[in-house]
């Protein structure tokens, strides 16, 4: 279990390091994922390892900008429960979003490193969102769908889920996005 956490307090102490605006521009958003990702890792770590599991990998960061999509298209309750969870002291979402996509944006590392005797490949970062849809169930609100583009650069899918085929599609979307 303490590797779990020294590789997770390292995760989230590399955000600090990384290329462009001051992180502590977005110190309100990353105090957020923190108390999201820690929490969570905290329950994840618990429930794996009454199940005898001695290795486990979680993405706090993942969690954090995937409630934050789910944040955009709740009201009432479940917007003001997500509020709390995700520790947004924000009155406005706009506010969240914008400090959302800028931490976003500042742990991006494309490849500008030079390799070196530990790492032959420059160090890439990259995040990926997207939202999924049910087919025939509901439609996304046009409004919602603006939002997560341009805030989380989200894209927008819609898979008939009872098809079993249709896990190669978010699979091969996944497997796109990433390096």
């Amino acid at each position: 279990m303490k590797n779990i956490l020294i590789l997770s307090a390292l995760f989230l102490a590399f955000g600090a390091r990384a290329e462009g605006p001051q992180v502590s521009e977005y110190s309100q958003t990353i105090a957020g994922n923190n108390k999201v990702g820690l929490l969570f890792m905290k329950n994840v770590v618990a429930e794996e390892a009454s199940k005898g599991e001695k290795n486990v990998m979680t993405s706090p960061l993942s969690l954090y900008y995937a409630l934050s999509l789910a944040y955009n298209g709740a009201a009432n309750k479940t917007l003001n429960d997500l509020s709390l969870y995700l520790g947004s002291p924000y009155t406005e979402l706009e506010q969240y979003n914008a400090d959302a996509q800028g931490f976003q944006k500042s742990l991006i590392i494309k490849e500008k490193a030079a390799p070196n005797e530990w790492s032959p490949k420059p160090p890439v970062f990259g995040i990926a969102n997207s939202a999924w849809q049910a087919e025939g169930t509901f439609k996304f609100n046009n409004d919602y769908l603006k939002t997560i583009k341009k805030y989380y650069g989200a894209e927008f899918q819609s898979l008939n889920f009872k098809d079993a085929a249709s896990a190669d599609g978010s699979n091969g979307w996944a497997e796109n996005q990433t390096n």
